[in-house]
């Protein structure tokens, strides 16, 4: 758990541009850098207010909701990956190495107009190890934490 004191840094940058995208017709690094130059810049920008926020936390949990510009189909690890430039440049303006960013989520928002991300960092909690296990009635699989199995009742105890 996070206590209510740990500071919280939320910020909002445009959606990706496509050619950032994996998926991107143009993937010669040549046609990419104007756009991952601008997102980096616009992003450290919008964040160095907060420099030094998190100077001596080592271990942050980053909370990533993407808002896309429409309906069509997306997955989720090609838009992360069109974050990379983004994460870099928020991580430069606040001055913190992203390898402090030790747990990442990412959810899906709701279709607004041109887009979004909402970016969210906060001190992490202790990241527990969670164990997987499989329920001896109904057979479905479940992180073990010593509760009832979600589907049938059955009581899993924690292994």
């Amino acid at each position: 758990m996070t206590s209510s004191k740990s500071p919280v840094f939320t910020l909002q940058l445009p959606y990706p541009d496509p050619i950032l995208s994996p998926n991107s017709p143009k993937r010669h690094w040549k046609a990419k850098l104007p756009a991952k130059q601008d997102a980096r810049q616009y992003a450290e920008f919008a964040s160095c207010q907060h420099k030094g926020i998190f100077k001596k936390v080592k271990n942050l949990q980053m909370t990533l909701i993407i808002f896309p510009p429409d309906h069509k189909h997306r997955d989720l690890d090609n838009v992360f990956a069109a974050l990379k430039s983004s994460i870099d440049g928020m991580c430069k303006g606040i001055n913190i190495d992203d390898s402090q960013i030790r747990q990442v989520t990412l959810k899906w928002g709701d279709v607004v107009k041109d887009g979004l991300v909402e970016f969210e960092l906060r001190k992490s909690g202790r990241i527990l190890k969670q164990v997987v296990s499989k329920c001896s009635v109904c057979h479905g699989v479940h992180i073990n934490d010593g509760f009832t199995c979600r589907d049938c009742g059955n009581f899993i105890p924690r292994e």
